[in-house]
């Protein structure tokens, strides 16, 4: 319950103004509610009570990202990578950020980074397929998005990305088969419904 959660940080910060923790999931709760001006609000005073802490940098970043205010993402999200090297999640976090941005050179830089810390994320998976499909190396999508779905067999969405990969590479059959497979998991998914009927017209002589 965000109510609660909220109610719960503002009592904290009440007892404790410098609780960085309590501001930093009170950003969170603000977030997750759409209110992203209360959010950067509570980031920047866990900030400026530890400058040197990676997490409000990081968090504040996102929300700017997913707001489309790139130039302050940028420089939050850089900046929670300079205190917290290495860490697979804030480089997917600039990685998706160079993504919405169309900086798909940028976007694959630090998505293959993000992986070499986390391989199995299948998130950085999914964002690098794409990026490397968007970049003109098909192969390295598929291979990419097959990888994926090797690890989570469950991501209808991925399932049918991979499906249009394959029918764009010419391989019908799997394409088919990939589209059924993201059907069988979310039978009302729209874009597998018309891929599938577009890819079982192009597999019929």
């Amino acid at each position: 319950n965000l109510e609660a959660a909220q109610n719960a940080f503002e009592i904290a910060i009440r007892q404790r103004f410098h609780n960085i923790y309590a501001r930093i999931n009170l950003g969170r709760v603000f977030a997750l509610k759409g209110d992203r001006e209360s959010a950067a609000e509570q980031l920047i005073i866990a900030i400026k009570i530890n400058p040197d802490f990676w997490q409000p940098y990081a968090n504040l970043g996102t929300i700017y990202a997913e707001s489309g205010h790139y130039p302050e993402a940028e420089n939050f999200l850089l900046k929670a990578n300079e205190l917290q090297p290495n860490s697979g999640d804030i480089l997917f976090r600039i990685g998706d950020m160079y993504s919405r941005m169309y900086q798909h050179k940028n976007a694959i830089k630090y998505l293959e980074q993000s992986i070499e810390k986390s391989p199995n994320n299948t998130r950085a998976l999914n964002l690098i397929g794409i990026e490397y499909e968007l970049s003109g190396f098909r192969d390295k999508a598929i291979h990419l998005l097959e990888k994926s779905t090797s690890i989570d067999s469950g991501n209808y969405e991925t399932l049918n990305n991979l499906g249009v990969l394959y029918q764009k590479s010419g391989q019908l059959k799997k394409a088919t088969q990939a589209f059924k497979n993201s059907l069988k998991i979310n039978p009302q998914f729209k874009e597998a419904l018309n891929n599938l009927a577009i890819v079982q017209k192009l597999s019929t002589p």
